[in-house]
Parts: C-alpha cells; structure tokens; sequence
C-alpha cells in the first residue's frame, strides 16, 4: 500500500512524501496439523507430520515445532505437539495436538496341555508354565507366575503379567500325589 502524507502551509502551500508499506492484518494459515488422538503403545505413536504455513502476504513461512510428554505409558503418557509460525508483520499462528497414551490391555495368555498327575507342586507348577504362552499388546515383556491350591485335585494357576501390571490367567486341572 502507498500511503500519501501531505502538508498544506497558511498560504495554501502544499508538499507531499509517499510512503510504501503493507497493512496487514492476517496471521498465516496452518495446515498438515492432526487431530488429537488415543493410543495403547508408544510404539503406535505416528511421527510429527510436515506441517506447512501460508500467509497472504508473505506465501509460504517457516513454521516452528516443539513436543513435550508428561507421564507413563502405564498410567496415561500425555504427548503435546504444538506447531507456530508468523509472517513479517508479526501476525501469529499457533496449533496443538494431543496425544494420549495408555496400555489398558491385558497381555494374552494362552494354555497348553500339561500331565493329569504329578509327582509334587514344583513339577505341576514347572509343565503348567513351560505349557503356557503370553504376550503382550505392545511388544514388552511378560512374566509368568504359578500358584497351586490342592492336591489331589489341584488347580494350578498361571499368572501373565505385562510391564503395566496388567494381568490375565489361566487354570490347569492336575493331581499331586506325592
């Protein structure tokens, strides 16, 4: 824009000086930013996508971007993305997204076949978890527990457990006649 700026003196005498500028009122427009979203594993967790910014004025403008995470997977991880430009006027744009993270899943625990009698507790607990397979949903490790409850009519119980402390079991029906 040009912007005139004249002087008029008591005699009716007038000068002028031209001024060239922009009037700009509009900060850039984002586009590329996702929408908030939910995960169970970090792991799913896409990367940051390009996101770009155009200003009317100045065309494409350098977009900033920062990322911080609050928490655990295991109680909810908290990832906030947060996209920033501005054109030379000083005009700016921000943009956020949230993701939450959080393994609510069980691991996935699965019997296999094991004696109908043994010789005593440890040799039932050790088939039943030699037997007995598990894994989680988001790749971690899974541990294994055994717990008997009787003898001749025993059941024993296996335990998977997930980084989470989520578990899921499984019974065998066994005799311990030792």
């Amino acid at each position: 824009a040009t912007i005139t700026v004249t002087a008029t003196d008591s005699c009716g005498k007038t000068a002028s000086v031209d001024y060239s500028t922009r009037i700009d009122g509009a900060a850039p427009v984002l586009a590329g930013v996702p929408g908030n979203a939910s995960y169970q594993c970090a792991s799913q967790v896409p990367a940051a996508p390009a996101v770009t910014a155009t200003d009317d004025c100045d065309g494409l403008v350098t977009v900033n971007f920062s990322e911080s995470q609050s928490g655990d997977v295991c109680a909810g991880l908290t990832i906030t993305r947060t996209w920033s430009a501005a054109d030379t006027c000083g005009n700016a744009v921000t943009a956020s997204q949230t993701i939450t993270v959080q393994d609510t899943t069980a691991p996935v625990i699965t019997a296999g076949t094991i004696a109908t009698c043994y010789a005593s507790v440890a040799a039932a607990e050790a088939a039943a978890l030699a037997a007995t397979t598990a894994s989680d949903n988001c790749g971690g490790a899974v541990t294994l527990g055994a717990a008997t409850a009787g003898t001749c009519s025993a059941t024993i119980t296996v335990t998977a457990t997930d980084s989470c402390g989520k578990t899921a079991s499984v019974d065998y029906s066994t005799r311990i006649d030792g």
